[in-house]
């Protein structure tokens, strides 16, 4: 998994977002952005729809951070 695929559950929830907007269901859309970001996902919202991408400090970013070499003397 990348940055630019989400996983399908991920992907799944964005589709049914951007049908909540198009809809005008705010309370839905948003209820859905909300599970979005708990896969570690952040929505980004658009007029052509929803994509979304790595939540900073979560998911991908976790990962890429933990490899880092600490910057801290021993």
């Amino acid at each position: 998994m990348n940055a630019d695929n989400p996983p399908p559950e991920v992907a799944e929830l964005l589709a049914r977002r951007s049908e909540a907007r198009a809809a005008r269901d705010w309370a839905q859309a948003d209820a859905l952005r909300d599970r979005i970001h708990e896969l570690g996902w952040e929505p980004i919202d658009s007029p052509s729809g929803s994509t979304a991408r790595p939540a900073p400090g979560r998911g991908a970013d976790v990962g890429s951070r933990l490899d880092e070499p600490s910057s801290r003397a021993a």
